[in-house]
């Protein structure tokens, strides 16, 4: 009764059997070169279960870490392999995700604008209003004929020219 470790570990919290899993799993998919696959069956005989259902946990904790880490980035494929991305192939993810993010926040100003809003305190108003604003802002810069005025002004600058892009949106022509 006076134990003081949790039955349930919190969800940020790991169990040491997650962590084995992905240190595995981290060592096989750092050896892709880019362009390179590793099955689902190869990676479950690793660990010794099946990767889609009982250690996917372990699998996304690899994935995200080799990200950050390496700088490695793996898109799954047909259910059945991941493939590690190469440069161009990082590069064609972005549109579509853009176009996810839009949606999203599209959606979410219409959520909020069922909101009551003169039946809120002045604080929830300010928070209302911080957020329509925000998504506001994500769904009118991820717009498709934004993007193309984006292109147009960034170029092959590193790091991006945040004030040349932000002075675009500014701008009143249309191009």
């Amino acid at each position: 009764m006076n134990d003081p470790t949790p039955h349930h570990p919190r969800p940020f919290e790991s169990k040491p059997e997650i962590e084995i899993e992905v240190r595995v799993l981290k060592t096989r998919m750092s050896l892709l070169a880019q362009d390179q696959t590793v099955s689902y069956v190869e990676l479950s005989e690793l660990l010794g279960r099946d990767l889609q259902s009982k250690s996917r946990t372990a699998f996304r904790r690899a994935r995200d870490q080799l990200q950050r880490e390496k700088q490695m980035v793996f898109q799954c494929e047909e259910g059945i392999q991941i493939r590690r991305l190469t440069d161009i192939a990082i590069l064609a993810t972005s549109p579509k995700k853009r176009e996810h993010i839009r949606r999203t926040s599209v959606k979410n100003v219409a959520v909020l604008s069922c909101v009551k809003f003169e039946e809120l305190t002045d604080e929830r108003k300010i928070k209302h209003n911080a957020e329509m604003a925000a998504m506001g802002v994500i769904a009118l810069f991820s717009r498709h004929r934004d993007h193309r005025r984006l292109l147009e002004v960034t170029g092959t600058q590193n790091p991006l020219p945040v004030g040349m892009v932000l002075a675009l949106f500014q701008s009143k022509e249309k191009p």
